[in-house]
């Protein structure tokens, strides 16, 4: 399994990726207050590299969070799903 001892390297690998890599380097157009990129499309991603497979081996979906205390209606968060 690949050893990932820093943040540095966790993004090399996650860059792998193709569909990672697109949001990591388009990140700033999410423009969502404190988005963060977690869940299942790191840990999958790490797997598949470990094991030999393709990067996006098995990922079925990408999940970003963010936090809106400005905005926490139901209405926003679709829109904001929509224009993603």
């Amino acid at each position: 399994m690949v050893g990932l001892k820093t943040q540095n390297n966790l993004e090399i690998a996650l860059r792998q990726n193709k569909w990672l890599g697109e949001i990591l380097e388009r990140f700033e157009e999410v423009a969502l207050p404190d988005t963060w990129l977690v869940a299942g499309c790191i840990a999958q991603t790490i797997w598949n590299l470990g094991h030999g497979q393709p990067a996006e081996f098995g990922l079925k979906d990408v999940d970003l969070i963010y936090f809106d205390g400005l905005d926490l209606s139901l209405e926003d968060e679709a829109s904001h799903e929509t224009r993603l």
